[in-house]
């Protein structure tokens, strides 16, 4: 995330710039925040040593055919930060690839986030996917409220009218559920989220057709717009003051924590829903039992539920057996969500391989707990894909029928 990495909050005038668009080739965001960004980006870099760790180790296997040329990579990825000088063809060709995982932090001997510099490099260069970037239905439009209007014009069931309307009022609530873009393909698992809350007793909030996209997909990418995403997000956190605001994708936690970062709010927690889940299954207000089925994981980079005690595998175990899988863990590799629109034929390669190994694992279901995940791999005929809040609703709605 473009704030992601700020020591302090953004000082007055950078905020009030944040109206302001910004003109090519960053495609809306503002002077002030990305020389600030700038700043910040050189001087984490100011330990790098060139060794070429980070590009070596990606998964999606950029860079080059060889380590020479992963290495040459980086040193021009930082000539072009540092020194000003022009950004490379092959580094153009590449750099749009990115994941922005962070799988190389774990390499590198500096503990740098390289991501950090492709991030401010996208968003220096006029991007060489943008017109087919900006034909993706499925993300840039959600900065232009793409999925909000198809939500608000479309036809829904009784049972989704049901759960929608109460969405549309702006009012204050403990607990802000930020669905985000993704509600137009996870819809259901984000109702039976909130029927599971309302069983809790937890009174919840969620902007409905007032929601937008939080504008980081498209921000990857480098063409995103955080100065018409950011007041929004301000605009909805004051409306609503939460406690706590639950999200289910982790492009938009990562949104929303900059932009509480921004606010210079420390009090906000912002969580994933198996942290709640777990939280009101604990506190016995909700109640789960243990289904004859089993799972393997595919770890979200997005979400550190690495640990073998995290939320999610603690939540999970409660209703299903785990299989771990070779790639689980600390041995988690992303989706390749945020690349797959600028390196489709490389993304679908590389999950070929990430399939046969959830296959491998004889499991029931490749259990997801990030929307990206689950967008990427329910795409995948021979792959049963189930989102954690389903499997957890179904584990809670057999307890309910034994209860009645």
């Amino acid at each position: 995330m473009i704030l992601s990495i700020f020591k302090e909050p953004l000082p007055s005038h950078t905020k009030k710039d944040m109206a302001m668009p910004w003109s090519q080739p960053t495609h809306g965001v503002c002077d002030s925040a990305l020389d600030h960004y700038q700043q910040s980006v050189e001087e984490e870099f100011k330990k790098c040593i060139e060794c070429g760790a980070c590009y070596i180790s990606c998964p999606f296997d950029l860079w080059g055919s060889n380590d020479e040329e992963r290495q040459q990579a980086i040193r021009d990825a930082n000539d072009f930060i540092f020194n000003r000088k022009p950004i490379t063809e092959f580094l153009k060709s590449e750099i749009f690839s990115c994941a922005e995982c962070d799988h190389c932090h774990q390499t590198c001997p500096a503990g740098i986030h390289r991501k950090h510099a492709n991030m401010l490099i996208k968003l220096r260069i006029q991007p060489r996917h943008v017109d087919r970037l900006r034909a993706h239905p499925a993300r840039l439009r959600g900065t232009k409220q793409y999925f909000f209007e198809k939500l608000t014009t479309r036809k829904w069931s009784p049972p989704e009218q049901a759960w929608y309307a109460p969405l549309n009022e702006k009012r204050q609530s403990d607990t802000l559920l930020y669905h985000g873009c993704y509600v137009a393909s996870t819809k259901n698992d984000c109702m039976k989220l909130g029927e599971m809350l309302a069983h809790a007793g937890i009174d919840h909030v969620a902007f409905g057709k007032f929601e937008y996209c939080c504008g980081q997909f498209g921000l990857y990418r480098g063409v995103s717009d955080l100065c018409e995403t950011s007041p929004k997000l301000i605009e909805m956190v004051e409306a609503t003051q939460p406690k706590e605001i639950i999200t289910n994708c982790g492009h938009c936690r990562e949104a929303v924590e900059s932009v509480l970062k921004m606010m210079n709010n420390t009090t906000i927690r912002v969580l994933h829903p198996a942290e709640k889940l777990l939280e009101l299954v604990q506190q016995q207000k909700l109640r789960m039992k243990f289904l004859d089925q089993s799972v393997t994981i595919q770890d979200s980079c997005l979400f550190s539920q690495k640990q073998p005690d995290s939320p999610v595998r603690n939540l999970l175990a409660r209703a299903v057996d785990l299989y771990e899988n070779k790639d689980s863990l600390q041995n988690a590799l992303c989706c390749g969500d945020v690349s797959h629109v600028a390196a489709p034929e490389k993304i679908h390669h590389y999950n070929q391989s990430r399939v046969r190994t959830f296959n491998e694992m004889d499991a029931d279901h490749l259990a997801v707990y990030c929307a990206g995940c689950n967008d990427i791999y329910s795409a995948f005929d021979e792959l049963k894909t189930r989102d954690l809040i389903d499997i957890v609703y179904q584990s809670w709605q057999e307890e309910l029928k034994e209860t009645i």
